[in-house]
């Protein structure tokens, strides 16, 4: 009788990244540090700042670059060159931070494709401005009770 050969189990998850932001930079930081592989970055492409309006990378693709982290700037994630890409990846997770673009079903759906659905982790930036317009100094003695660890 044969014997059925046994999968080998990685302890690592392999990881795309999607951003643009410097809010998520701190997350591709600890990224690269655990065990897990952070197999692809897709990130907005350059766009012109400054006032010569210079093009200049986001911030995640600048951190990629430094990083030697395979990555690609796209204005459309849609796309099926994009959508193929990430399939052929085959993810484990895909981490949604700060990316500034519409994420279609055909995302999902190709990394799905495995035999595992593959979960995609979203967070917003939370702005730094308070719930209302009240000042600082006002809010927080409205809020003293609620929030005593606030000086």
């Amino acid at each position: 009788m044969a014997k059925k050969k046994k999968k080998k189990i990685s302890n690592g998850v392999k990881i795309i990244y999607l951003g643009s932001g410097e809010f998520g930079i701190e997350c591709l930081n600890a990224l690269a540090k655990s065990s897990h592989s952070l197999a692809f970055i897709v990130t907005q492409p350059q766009h012109p700042a400054g006032r010569g309006r210079k093009p200049k990378a986001t911030p995640v693709a600048h951190w990629a670059k430094t990083n030697s982290t395979p990555f690609i700037e796209t204005d459309d994630i849609n796309t099926p060159q994009v959508i193929e890409k990430i399939a052929s990846l085959k993810p484990d997770l895909i981490v949604v931070i700060a990316f500034g673009q519409k994420i279609g079903t055909g995302v999902d759906k190709s990394a799905a494709q495995r035999r595992y659905k593959c979960p995609r982790l979203v967070t917003a930036e939370i702005p730094r401005s308070r719930p209302n317009k009240l000042g600082d100094n006002q809010w927080r003695n409205r809020n003293r009770h609620q929030h005593n660890h606030l000086s």
